[in-house]
């Protein structure tokens, strides 16, 4: 990718970075492996990379042998964190690595809107048309954990706030 594009991503991986609280770090890589830019996992980064498009996959196999239509986002749990892994398109992979503890359902919302903000500038014919794909499905959308986690994001209330106010059973 040229460096005026590189420019234009960074922007949103550093976004995502700090979109909700628990996010370690993230990374944007090519389909086939390579690491473009990563946001706080310098160590990790090839190695998550290259997992990452594999994982990503071997999950659309999955998925296409399990009848689920296309595959758009896998997610792993370790003891100390989670992995949402998310396709751009069918050009990139967004790899987020969250803490235990945190919003997975938050941190997988804010993976996919910025893996959509990615694709528009990579490759905006292929985000039309996914837009348009989506379009056509909101109305089977109403009442999903998808359109719950949109509203919840849109109140845009910082996660100390939300804590202080929460009762705890």
């Amino acid at each position: 990718m040229e460096a005026a594009i590189h420019q234009r991503i960074q922007g949103p991986l550093e976004e995502l970075s700090l979109a909700t609280r628990g996010i370690r770090g993230c990374l944007l890589a090519t389909a086939d492996g390579v690491a473009v830019l990563h946001q706080n996992l310098d160590a990790q980064a090839e190695s998550l990379a290259a997992l990452s498009a594999s994982a990503l996959g071997i999950g659309r196999k999955v998925s296409d042998v399990g009848d689920c239509g296309p595959l758009e986002e896998i997610c792993f749990k370790g003891l100390e964190g989670w992995i949402s892994v998310v396709a751009v398109g069918n050009r990139a992979v967004l790899a987020t690595v969250a803490y235990e503890g945190c919003s997975i359902g938050m941190v997988m919302y804010y993976s996919r809107k910025y893996a959509d903000e990615i694709l528009a500038i990579i490759d905006p014919e292929q985000a039309r048309q996914r837009e348009e794909r989506e379009q056509e499905g909101e109305e089977e959308e109403v009442g999903s954990m998808r359109s719950a986690l949109r509203a919840l994001a849109a109140l845009d209330v910082p996660a100390m706030e939300i804590e202080e106010h929460a009762e705890l059973p």
